[in-house]
């Protein structure tokens, strides 16, 4: 005879079934379990307990081989589709965890090994008030796949909606967190992740066609390894504006605007340099003893004071206090294109007024060539410091390796400090 563990285990999968049998493949769970299956049929069968981590074998999602699962793993995958909601094709949002689908740009996920194993690729904490709350990046998701043929699957020669082959990021969250601060955190994990292993992964929709890419890229290539950890996933105010910038500027497939994205974030990131600098500059001349009593010297020198600091009203010179303050000449270094020769000559040897000169240089030259690419008038001026075109992606790689590091500044300013 049949016995059950709890009593009311048949009841139990069976609802379960009932949530998901649209695109689980019925016909291979058990007879005993159907609701049309007589009790009188268990007391048939061989003296057996069935419980809750009974395994069921051969699983599969629209087409799909699923890996084995037990009874309790179904009614808990039931449970978590009844309260979850499917926003477009692109994310899920459940009381305490989104999940959003991404896309690697040309593939390059697919050409490295990542040491955290098929479940967690790469993992990141975040802090939300006082507690440390988990984000990562997976492979496959049964529960955005089971929403997905929910809401119609894909085409009817595509019925891939539960593969390895596609990636999410996966975030555990407090249910207090709003659905605009969880894809702004989506976009500081997706940062991250490229800083530290250079894949560039951008949110998307899930696709309803079959894509095809040529797999000869793939074939006979030496995948490097990456580790499962990466940096704390840094938030606060003005974040999540900087890391979408930048994000949306390293998928794009036109370098021009790569090149202009990397620049519109040196230039966000400049106004908060520039009040830092005049804060620093004027709180330093209000302190001397000579402000409790001003003589006219005094009074010239706030003057002038005053005047030196209004350069920084120019985008340029913004630019180039922007470039001067947050980057290491050093670095930038391996990735200038020849026509910053001041810069590319750098090295650990290299003296602090070299390396500033370097640094000048640098940003003229992003300046320069930013004006060049926006304004794109005929009657534009060009003024000698911008690249030539065949050294542009080395520029747009120095530069965006300039706009990582202004956002790391930025992100150890203190809030207060910040402008956005």
């Amino acid at each position: 005879m049949i016995h059950f563990n709890p009593a009311n285990l048949p009841d139990l999968f069976i609802s379960a079934i009932g949530e998901l049998e649209h695109c689980l493949s019925p016909n291979l769970f058990p007879d005993f379990m159907w609701p049309d299956y007589k009790t009188d049929d268990w007391e048939d069968q061989e003296d057996q307990m069935i419980g809750l981590d009974y395994v069921l074998e051969d699983l599969s999602i629209d087409g799909n081989d699923l890996p084995n699962m037990t009874i309790q793993e179904i009614i808990e995958l039931a449970d978590t589709v009844r309260s979850a909601k499917l926003i477009g094709r692109g994310a899920v949002h459940l009381p305490s965890r989104s999940i959003f689908y991404v896309r690697h740009h040309y593939q390059a996920a697919e050409m490295v090994r990542f040491s955290g194993g098929d479940t967690a690729l790469l993992e990141s904490d975040f802090l939300h008030e006082t507690s440390l709350h988990s984000i990562k990046l997976v492979r496959g998701s049964l529960l955005f796949a089971v929403l997905i043929s929910a809401a119609g699957g894909c085409d009817s020669d595509y019925n891939a909606s539960y593969s390895d082959e596609h990636f999410y990021v996966d975030l555990q969250c407090p249910a207090s967190l709003i659905e605009k601060d969880r894809f702004n955190l989506l976009e500081s994990f997706l940062f991250e992740v490229e800083c530290c292993t250079e894949l560039v992964f951008r949110p998307a929709q899930f696709p309803e066609v079959l894509e095809e890419w040529d797999e000869d890229d793939e074939a006979d290539t030496e995948r490097p390894e990456i580790g499962s950890r990466i940096r704390l996933t840094a938030t606060g105010k003005g974040l999540s504006d900087l890391h979408q910038m930048f994000n949306s500027s390293s998928g794009s497939d036109d370098n021009n605007l790569k090149f202009l994205g990397y620049v519109r974030v040196l230039e966000y990131v400049s106004a908060s340099i520039v009040r830092k600098v005049v804060h620093d500059e004027l709180r330093s001349k209000l302190l001397l003893p000579e402000a409790l009593n001003p003589s006219v010297e005094y009074v010239d020198l706030m003057q002038q004071t005053l005047e030196q600091l209004r350069n920084y009203k120019n985008d340029a010179e913004a630019l180039k206090l922007t470039v001067e303050t947050c980057s290491d000449a050093v670095v930038l270094s391996r990735y200038s294109p020849k026509c910053v020769a001041s810069l590319t000559s750098i090295t650990v040897a290299s003296k602090p007024e070299d390396r500033r000169r370097a640094l000048r240089d640098l940003s003229e030259t992003i300046s320069s060539t930013r004006n060049q690419l926006s304004h794109a008038k005929p009657n534009y001026s060009p003024r000698g410091s911008e690249c030539p075109a065949n050294q542009l992606d080395d520029l747009t790689k120095c530069t965006k390796f300039a706009a990582k590091e202004a956002i790391r500044y930025f992100s150890d300013m203190p809030e207060r400090l910040r402008l956005t």
